[in-house]
């Protein structure tokens, strides 16, 4: 009874943080979502800061690594760099897509993560940045790739063209019918995204 409270608090947590933000999110309003006591939430949790840490750590700690792991070792042709990327691409979009509330509360909250938690944000989410900027140094360095193009820049531009996609899909679906649930849709999104690469 008591993990099945705590995994009730974490839910309504993610989802008033996503719809609400941290700071228009109390504890009684947690407790009244999750349908427990206040108690409840300080007995499990101590704090309201101290959940949406452990939130935001889960959301790295269990969703980060599945990505990441398309990008090791690095690769030995354009064919293979083009096939890992997309499973990479593929894995964070259906990530989002499958825990709607979690990818919001990500994207609107990782300043303040960064700020309150630098090691553990180095720890989890830098990870993926660091791992991408090497996958494609390395592609580079085997000729897989334009070298006159800065990896920290090419990092710069596709994650933040691809959160932008997944942060704003609802805008997106109403007024420029893209749609990253969409099978075709969600492939041409990850060909030009690798195409910007300089493949």
């Amino acid at each position: 009874m008591t993990n099945q409270t705590a995994e009730k608090i974490k839910q309504a947590a993610y989802r008033l943080f996503a719809e609400k933000s941290y700071d228009g999110t109390s504890v009684r309003d947690i407790a009244e979502l999750a349908e427990v006591n206040v108690s409840a939430i300080n007995y499990h949790f101590t704090s309201k800061e101290k959940l949406f840490t452990q939130l935001m750590t889960q959301i790295a700690t269990q969703q980060v690594p599945q990505a990441m792991s398309f990008l090791t070792p690095p690769p030995e042709t354009k064919a293979e760099f083009e096939i890992r990327l997309q499973l990479f691409f593929r894995s964070i979009i259906e990530t989002s897509i499958k825990f709607p509330y979690q990818t919001k509360m990500f994207h609107l909250h990782l300043e303040k993560f960064v700020q309150e938690n630098p090691e553990v944000f180095k720890e989890t989410f830098y990870q993926t940045h660091l791992a991408l900027h090497n996958f494609i140094r390395s592609s580079q360095e085997a000729n897989l790739l334009n070298q006159n193009h800065e990896p920290e820049i090419l990092v710069q531009i596709v994650f933040g063209g691809l959160f932008d996609m997944i942060g704003k899909q609802n805008t997106m679906k109403v007024f420029k019918s893209f749609d990253l649930t969409d099978e075709n849709f969600q492939k041409k999104y990850i060909k030009t995204l690798i195409q910007s690469l300089g493949l």
